[in-house]
């Protein structure tokens, strides 16, 4: 897996890959924020002019404190391989322990910790660092073991501690690492846990709740501003499947799942390997009782939770606790199993020949392999991102969408205010900009850039800077929705040239239709414009109730008829007196 990487790890790695450039973007801004602006922390430049765009994805603020001094040194690729390569030493490290602590194997513990740390699981998710640094996972896991055989507050509290680490490693695996602990407490209870062991454990909790409140604050915020979670709906476009538990992205066993499985029914390649199963399944035989528990339950709870809504465990949970409704890649709950299958794994080869244990680790290796990776080269930013360093203002890169992630982490060298983003939840106000920029820059979407300070345009075209926007709504007027349109009764004649409407997800029209009467029998049709622009400015400003408008010369009516395409949610239009053309 580290080879050819090992060969160029200041340059070579992932940085083709969306996810890849994104993880290293975060990596540096980071290390950059946390030596230059340790308060503006979750401010990161992107998506511009937005708050709390960090708290948008993962943060890996452990990781990248650990790897900041490769970060100044020699960069983000840099970085983003030291995290991985010692994530996955370290992690190895952990399960190695966890099964010599039950089996008193060496041998067999480390051939366990190597299926954890090279297993097939980490070959199909090289780009997504949050998926890899698993650093603390399993030493939760055995300090709560040594908290089982010596019930003390002290080591209660370093199992808070160690679910704290792990959650600023990751926020993903933080919850997974929280889920094994509950399932590890629930098999507890049965076994002899009582009150007052409760109470040292919820103490470790507490612990952990409080070292994570300033880094969970900005998500809640995020959460308030952005009025954004991912709904039962959302979450099932990414569930997984129980096919995806068969199908896998490996080179030896993936031909044999797109054969036999239907792909429509999968969608995430999570096969663990045949000789990982075979020994796991052994391991629950000849595990010792408490350790087979905690395994068949933690495992049973994650399948459960990564299938999502077809599951009622998990719909109980997403209806029940916010912090679930933050969670979209259900998938990665199939790490946990994977880990108790290797735990097992190791306690199945304790006390066997240790040519056997080598073979079992040769077939690992050969079944996990995706031999030869391919690893792109980054070189840095280019040129003309240098260049803009130290500059005034804000920076948009065109077109917005397909290459952010590009603009993201050539923005490294300036991390100046970028209108471009990409993470896991994408603000509206973003979608809407993408829309107005996404073809060659006319006088809206210069409007909207000189609104948002932006300054420099990497572009080919040489456009003038825009005017200012502005935007004006005054009174609520009740509206009627039908096929005809969208009816306004103003309650009596009167002069109007504005309308303003809150904005839905559904495609702009710039050329809406509107229909003015007096009466409510004859209709004129008068000609109008919708600003994109005014709507992305409205959105930046509140992505939750956004609002577009409809302008057209003023007319004397008292019934308004616009277009039905608007993107309008439903609800009450705000129309705009003529008196207010003056403000």
């Amino acid at each position: 897996m580290s080879w050819p990487l090992v060969l160029d790890l200041a340059h070579a790695g992932v940085t083709d890959r969306p996810d890849g450039r994104l993880n290293a973007w975060i990596l540096a801004w980071d290390a950059h924020a946390l030596l230059h602006q340790p308060t503006r922390f979750f401010q990161a430049p992107i998506f511009h002019p937005l708050p709390d765009t960090l708290a948008l994805s993962e943060n890996l603020i452990l990781p990248a404190v650990l790897s900041a001094p490769f970060q100044w040194l020699g960069g983000p690729v840099l970085a983003y391989n030291t995290v991985l390569l010692v994530s996955l030493i370290v992690s190895g490290l952990g399960a190695q322990l966890l099964v010599r602590r039950v089996s008193g194997d060496r041998f067999a513990a480390f051939v366990g910790g190597a299926m954890f740390a090279v297993g097939a699981h980490r070959w199909i998710r090289l780009a997504h660092l949050h998926a890899q640094v698993t650093l603390f996972l399993p030493f939760a896991l055995l300090a709560l073991d040594h908290f089982w055989a010596k019930r003390t507050l002290r080591r209660a509290l370093i199992v808070g501690l160690l679910l704290a680490l792990q959650a600023l490693s990751s926020i993903y695996l933080g919850a997974i690492t929280a889920l094994a602990l509950a399932s590890a407490v629930a098999v507890g209870l049965c076994a002899g846990l009582n009150a007052r062991d409760l109470l040292r454990l919820a103490a470790g909790g507490a612990l952990a709740a409080l070292i994570l409140l300033p880094v969970a604050r900005p998500y809640m915020r995020m959460r308030s501003f952005y009025g954004v979670e991912w709904s039962m709906a959302d979450v099932a476009t990414y569930a997984t499947t129980l096919e995806s538990y068969a199908a896998a992205g490996t080179r030896l066993y993936g031909p044999l799942g797109q054969r036999h499985l239907d792909p429509e029914r999968v969608r995430d390649t999570l096969f663990p390997g045949l000789t990982v199963l075979v020994l796991g399944l052994v391991g629950v035989a000849v595990a010792p009782r408490r350790y087979r528990a905690v395994a068949v339950v933690a495992s049973t709870l994650a399948i459960l939770f990564s299938l999502g809504p077809q599951t009622a465990f998990y719909r109980f949970l997403h209806e029940n606790l916010v912090l679930v409704r933050g969670v979209r890649a259900l998938s990665r709950f199939s790490l946990l199993p994977v880990l108790c299958l290797d735990v097992l794994a190791g306690l199945a080869l304790s006390g066997r020949r240790h040519v056997l244990a080598v073979a079992a680790l040769g077939l690992m290796l050969i079944e996990s392999s995706n031999v030869p990776i391919r690893y792109a080269r980054y070189d840095g930013p280019p040129e003309w991102s240098r260049w803009l360093a130290g500059r005034p203002g804000a920076v948009a890169v065109l077109p917005l969408g397909e290459g952010d992630t590009q603009a993201m982490l050539d923005g490294t060298a300036h991390f100046r205010p970028l209108v471009n983003g990409d993470s896991g939840f994408v603000p509206r106000p973003y979608t809407r900009a993408m829309e107005l920029l996404q073809e060659r820059l006319g006088g809206e979407a210069l409007r909207l850039l000189r609104a948002v300070g932006v300054r420099d345009v990497v572009s080919t075209s040489d456009l003038p800077l825009p005017v200012e926007a502005r935007f004006f709504v005054r009174e609520a007027v009740p509206t009627v929705w039908s096929s005809e349109g969208i009816t306004i009764d103003l309650g009596e004649p009167r002069v109007v040239g504005r309308v303003a409407f809150e904005l839905s997800d559904a495609d702009w029209e710039a050329r809406p239709r509107v229909a003015v009467s007096t009466d409510g029998q004859t209709w004129t049709e008068v000609e109008a414009s919708a600003s994109l622009a005014d709507a992305t400015l409205s959105l930046m400003k509140d992505p939750r109730h956004g609002r577009g408008e409809v302008r057209f010369p003023p007319q004397e009516a008292r019934y308004l008829r616009l277009d039905s395409r608007l993107p309008a949610r439903a609800g009450a239009f705000e129309v705009a007196p003529v008196a207010g053309e003056t403000k």
